[in-house]
């Protein structure tokens, strides 16, 4: 194996449980992909569509198999703001820890003048992350809205919070009353504090969590498992005409205040117009295809794989609206849509 690239210190591929498997073909399958990748013969998301297409889980992203985040009893500061700006289960997933120290990062390294990749940890959830994926992705509330809202709905007693207290790391319950004399702050590291709005903001808490099932219930979601809108380079230019621009929040101190709003109405979608409907069309002809044509059996049509499907739907949307999303965007999308369809029929 090529070792060129090990001398960067980047994700520990020894805590990965996911990488041991019973058939050792295919652990020495996966082994040899990610090799391949650190050393530049393929891209990552060539990779990743080929560990698909041998039915392999994806090598940055795997699947969860533990507790949903829906049952877990209170959600991070990073978490409920996920929820809030995406109303997707997944989206709250990438940003509970446990989960991230699965997930790495694949970053383009240089080697004595060859190119390769190294994979690196995504380390702790920040709400900085959550702004950087809410402003390259669609969303149904803006991160600065986000963040208004939920401090609102915590200083209206609708929402109860819980922190860490400066002085003895106590977890404390954040009352309605106690809310009103407190600020919510982000530093530039995108980490959010309580600080005291009469004593020179002064921190008070720190790791804040917030009920799940309040959460869940004050902002709806009909659709919390629906496929997660990625990042996608292949979404449309400009902004969309029909949708208010975020409000600045207000810069204290170079950190980001959350003041008080208004209630609101009912969010609606904002961001970036996707070019593509991953969540109406492309999904329902997914799944059509797949209902169609049987999940992927090798001993049963050898020709079924997934590459198949991402082809199909490649030519759907050429199709549909005369042009093609990536192939490495149709993948991450068609995982998604497999995992939908597996989960659909065990629930059948």
């Amino acid at each position: 194996m090529d070792r060129r690239f090990d001398n960067y210190v980047g994700f520990d591929f020894s805590q990965m449980e996911r990488l041991k498997t019973r058939d050792q073909h295919e652990e020495e399958f996966r082994e040899d992909l990610l090799e391949s990748v650190k050393a530049g013969e393929i891209t990552p998301d060539d990779a990743e569509e080929r560990a698909f297409d041998r039915g392999l889980d994806s090598l940055a992203t795997p699947s969860w198999s533990g507790p949903s985040v829906l049952d877990l009893r209170a959600w991070s500061i990073e978490m409920t703001a996920a929820w809030l700006v995406w109303r997707s289960k997944r989206a709250v997933q990438r940003f509970y820890n446990p989960y991230r120290t699965l997930c790495f990062e694949w970053q383009l390294v240089n080697n004595g003048g060859t190119k390769g990749y190294q994979p690196m940890s995504l380390g702790p959830a920040s709400l900085a992350d959550v702004r950087a994926k809410a402003s390259s992705s669609k969303t149904r509330l803006s991160f600065n809205d986000a963040i208004r809202n939920l401090w609102d709905r915590v200083q209206g007693g609708v929402v109860i919070g819980s922190a860490l207290t400066v002085k003895g790391d106590e977890f404390k319950t954040i009352s309605a009353a106690e809310s009103a004399t407190l600020k919510l702050h982000i530093d530039d590291e995108g980490q959010a504090y309580l600080v005291d709005a009469f004593r020179n903001d002064v921190v008070r808490y720190h790791t804040l969590t917030f009920g799940t099932a309040e959460i869940i219930a004050e902002w709806t979601s009909d659709d919390a498992d629906r496929p997660l809108e990625l990042e996608d380079n292949d979404a449309a230019d400009g902004v969309d005409p029909d949708v208010e621009h975020a409000i600045p929040a207000v810069e204290d101190g170079g950190r980001e205040q959350a003041r008080p709003v208004a209630r609101v109405a009912a969010p609606q979608p904002r961001g970036r117009r996707a070019a593509f409907a991953w969540d109406t069309n492309i999904r329902a002809e997914a799944l059509r295809l797949l209902d169609e044509n049987g999940d992927f059996d090798p001993e049963v049509d050898p020709a079924w794989r997934p590459a198949r499907l991402i082809d199909n739907l490649l030519q759907f949307c050429q199709a549909t609206w005369k042009a093609e999303p990536s192939r490495a965007a149709m993948t991450k999308y068609v995982r998604q849509y497999h995992e939908e369809f597996r989960q659909l029929r065990a629930t059948n």
